[in-house]
């Protein structure tokens, strides 16, 4: 059977039909995640490796090269690259565009973990990192007062970077500018060379006696005793007690003899500023597929309860939200698209001079990207730059099959006694036409999904929303543009045996007009 046919003879399902979509297109829409980009699955694994204090060419020799070799029978790797400087080892793993790098991770951390005794045991561990771009923090907050830094530090290591990570969604909540506490030695070299204490017995008598030991245990009748060694300093006091070496009299010789100990702090790298002041700065990661709006709200309500709850000095303030440039960028696009939808009609009722049937062919607008946003939620695809794009370079096309169909089913009204044989001769004479234009549309865009590499990945999201929307302007022009013409005339020709009449006041009517202006106090 035809579709179009099928509407006539089904007005109340097909009603009933488009109503679901558009019910479920608003579901969708509230479901979708809102990003400013697609999200990338960049193939490329960096291995990071410290050894302090060495030079690049050792570097080279004794960390990079064994993990080029390592790696480099690792499965799909294209290239292999490497970086060594001044204590650090990067080494770069490049894939093919489409590998999953979530297995590949798994497959290079098992050939380092093959290769570590074959390292210096001064190196730390290697650190394997997938490269992620979304893996930019989503919002930086500043946190600034009247104390000192260090107390700011202490505010924000305590209580907001641990109330900030319990929020949903969120990952990582990173203090940077803060001051991190430094206990200095200072060796006087001159007391070392008059006691005859090489600087090396020094470090290796803070070393042994910082620690915490196991002891064993005691077993008991009624469960079993652990016992620790605790040997851990406490204090300055404890480290001025060290005996570094014994003197010529078989005396001891203490720390504090030696060398002057004070309780300070590490030499920052980065700094803070806000408004000029030294301040503390945290900066918010976001869990892979969270919604960055949604985290964003959410951290900036918490935020205001913190600011509630802190010191009256010691305030907390946005200093960057990505969540503020999407919500702006997709409002943009938002709007581009709005005032298409209205000037498209707006020339239809020019050229067409009647505001029922432009308003009828505008349908399938609100319609079509209703149900792309459907179409969208079950693909997986955002709200982002691309696919809102594709959705704002559709408006035009998508009245293009109800403007065909429409002028097809009024010229056939001339020759056609009943509106409902007019409306299926007109339709479905324009039946392959309208879907072969269509589709000539779609395979324009289509190849874009075929697409490799940085391109691929941005632009596919873009060619599918044109191609959802576009199919469902198809649905439109043929089922239901012609159910929402043939209903605002009625004919006494037509057999109520042979077809459902659209003049009869029968409850099948009744449900038409219904449909139709529940439909139409929707759109």
């Amino acid at each position: 059977m035809k579709p179009t046919k099928f509407a006539l003879d089904r007005p109340v399902t097909i009603l009933m039909a488009f109503l679901a979509v558009i019910i479920i297109g608003f579901i969708s829409l509230q479901r979708l995640s809102l990003e400013l980009l697609p999200r990338m699955n960049y193939p490329q694994i960096t291995i990071l490796t410290s050894y302090e204090n060495v030079s690049p060419s050792e570097i080279e020799s004794l960390i990079s090269k064994p993990i080029e070799e390592g790696v480099g029978t690792a499965k799909g790797v294209k290239r292999i690259t490497s970086i060594s400087k001044e204590g650090l080892s990067l080494v770069t793993l490049d894939y093919a565009w489409g590998v999953d790098t979530n297995l590949s991770v798994l497959d290079v951390r098992e050939k380092v973990d093959l290769l570590k005794d074959s390292l210096p045991k001064e190196a730390g561990n290697p650190i394997i990192i997938k490269f992620d771009p979304s893996s930019h923090p989503v919002m930086t907050l500043g946190i600034s007062g009247h104390g000192e830094l260090a107390e700011l530090t202490r505010i924000a290591s305590d209580k907001i970077k641990q109330r900030l990570e319990r929020i949903e969604g969120v990952a990582l909540a990173r203090i940077s500018g803060a001051v991190e506490r430094e206990i200095l030695i200072s060796v006087d070299q001159g007391r070392l060379f008059a006691y005859g204490i090489p600087i090396s017995s020094v470090v290796e008598s803070l070393k042994s006696a910082n620690f915490n030991f196991p002891g064993g245990k005691i077993e008991k009748a009624k469960g079993v005793v652990r016992i620790r060694t605790m040997g851990q300093f406490e204090s300055l006091k404890d480290l001025e007690k060290v005996v570094v070496a014994k003197g010529m009299g078989k005396a001891p010789v203490f720390l504090r003899d030696v060398a002057t100990i004070r309780d300070s702090f590490k030499e920052r790298a980065s700094s803070f500023m806000i408004n000029g002041e030294r301040s503390v700065g945290i900066s918010i990661f976001k869990q892979a597929d969270s919604n960055t709006v949604q985290i964003a709200d959410n951290v900036l309500r918490e935020v205001e309860r913190l600011n509630r709850e802190l010191n009256p000095g010691v305030n907390i303030v946005v200093v960057y939200n990505q969540a503020q440039f999407i919500k702006d960028s997709i409002s943009d696009l938002k709007w581009a698209g709005i005032l298409g939808g209205i000037f498209a009609f707006l020339v239809l009722l020019l050229f067409l001079h009647s505001f029922r049937s432009a308003l009828i062919i505008t349908t399938a607008i609100p319609i079509s990207v209703l149900g792309s946003f459907a179409l969208m939620y079950m693909t997986g695809i955002s709200l982002n730059l691309m696919s809102l794009g594709g959705l704002a370079l559709a408006v035009g096309l998508l009245v293009d099959n109800g403007i065909v169909i429409l002028e097809n089913i009024h010229r056939h009204k001339k020759d056609i006694p009943t509106l409902y044989e007019a409306a299926i001769v007109g339709a479905e004479e324009m039946h392959n036409p309208v879907i072969a234009s269509t589709l000539a549309h779609i395979i324009v865009f289509l190849p874009i999904v075929f697409v490799k590499g940085l391109a691929g990945n941005f632009f596919t999201q873009l060619a599918l929303t044109i191609s959802f929307s576009l199919l469902m302007s198809i649905l439109v022009a043929l089922m239901l543009n012609p159910v929402l013409e043939a209903r605002r005339i009625t004919f006494s020709q037509i057999s109520t045996d042979s077809h459902r009449s659209f003049e009869s006041p029968s409850a099948s009517s009744r449900g038409i007009i219904w449909s139709g202006k529940l439909i139409g106090i929707i759109l």
